[in-house]
């Protein structure tokens, strides 16, 4: 089949398909094994506005733990604290770019079942792994099933890419990083995305949004796993800092999830959503999401992958 090229139409054939239009690239180079490619924020099919989103606990440093390993510790246990009732992932075990391949199936209506496709990396630091949305073309003429209207798209399709465009991040850290006495660490995850097509931005329309739903609850589960795995509590901010201080800034228009941990111990999950239509208005709407960056560079937007223009 032809492969979605990271180019514009000007320089490659197109094809109409009712109110879209397809990139069809007729070589085999743009990736090394032709088996996967980059959904970028500004690919074709980038659908509806832009979302950003952070989720993070906080628990005290267990005895005998090297936080000189946290990526490690992720990236060894990341299936262990990701599975759960709705969501499963796989790690595979060929690489694509030098980089891990992961599988999450979720079993959600109405995309049931739904298999998505991410590349897993360690980013320049330590302690940060960057997952990158991607398309699959193993399998014959996905691309091709798209049908004029929103609500056609065949299920085809819609295990060939992945329902969002663009890049998640993971870490965990020290609160004060240059404080020796502290013994404060977090664990966060933070996005920035759109949806990768006009049917899933149209979904996530109806009210509660299906989508979003999901998202929200995928990192909270993923968050509080951790905390029940390594039998960890997970923190209140005020009771453990001084209020009204927060370890990050803009925390104090967080939402925070309490509920309990499989293992019955009290947890504290803080998140935060938002969303715009430009580029231009994320620094004039969600300001916050600025502090989050600077611990995960890989989401500023010179870092994020892009389509040649």
């Amino acid at each position: 089949m032809s492969f979605l090229k990271e180019v514009y139409p000007s320089q490659n054939d197109t094809k109409n398909l009712g109110n879209k239009s397809i990139i069809l690239d007729k070589s085999n180079d743009i990736y090394k094994d032709n088996d996967f490619g980059i959904l970028a924020l500004n690919q074709p099919f980038a659908a509806g506005p832009f979302h950003v989103n952070h989720f993070v606990c906080f628990f005290k440093k267990p005895v005998g733990w090297d936080f000189n390993k946290e990526t490690g510790l992720l990236f060894n246990n990341f299936k262990k604290y990701f599975d759960n009732d709705l969501t499963k992932v796989s790690i595979h075990e060929k690489k694509w770019k030098n980089k891990n391949i992961a599988s999450f199936d979720f079993k959600v209506a109405p995309i049931n079942p739904h298999k998505d496709i991410v590349s897993i990396e360690k980013w320049s630091d330590s302690n940060t792994v960057i997952g990158t949305t991607l398309y699959d073309n193993r399998q014959e003429g996905g691309v091709e099933f798209i049908l004029e209207g929103f609500n056609h798209i065949m299920t085809g399709m819609m295990n060939d890419i992945h329902f969002l465009s663009g890049r998640r991040s993971w870490k965990f850290g020290k609160v004060i990083p240059d404080n020796p006495f502290d013994d404060y660490y977090f664990f966060e995850t933070a996005a920035f995305e759109k949806f990768s097509l006009e049917f899933y931005n149209n979904l996530d329309g109806n009210n509660p949004p299906v989508l979003r739903t999901l998202v929200n609850a995928t990192w909270i589960s993923m968050l509080k796993k951790f905390g029940a795995k390594e039998n960890i509590e997970l923190l209140e901010v005020h009771e453990n800092f001084d209020e009204p201080t927060y370890p990050f800034d803009g925390m104090h228009n967080y939402s925070r999830d309490v509920r309990r941990m499989s293992n019955n111990m009290e947890s504290s999950v803080y998140y935060r959503n938002g969303s715009f239509d430009k580029i231009e208005e994320l620094g004039e709407k969600n300001d916050w999401f600025y502090d989050v960056m600077e611990r995960h560079s890989g989401l500023y937007l010179h870092n994020m992958p892009k389509h040649n223009v």
